[in-house]
């Protein structure tokens, strides 16, 4: 690669060049040669693929988040009887 294709890969992936700065022998490798920044892109692609999470399961989201309403319901519900007898509790002094 020139230098200017070499500068466009690094301006377009900032991520690609902050994984290049987080390891000292990468940055040495891409220092020693740096037209070879194409070698290190397509490593750099293979890392990102495995670390990409997993497809979202929106049933799984949906099951927890219609819980987490019902145990709010029940919470709040509680909190309106609590707030009820105290109301009962000071009009009976």
């Amino acid at each position: 690669m020139k230098r200017k294709e070499v500068r466009k890969v690094l301006r377009e992936n900032p991520e690609f060049a902050a994984w290049i700065r987080e390891d000292s022998a990468r940055l040495a490798e891409f220092r020693a040669n740096p037209r070879d920044v194409s070698k290190l892109l397509n490593r750099w692609k293979q890392t990102t693929v495995r670390r990409r999470s997993p497809a979202l399961d929106y049933a799984e989201i949906s099951r927890k988040t219609k819980r987490a309403s019902d145990v709010l319901g029940k919470v709040q519900n509680f909190m309106n009887s609590i707030v009820e007898y105290a109301n009962e509790q000071e009009q009976n002094k």
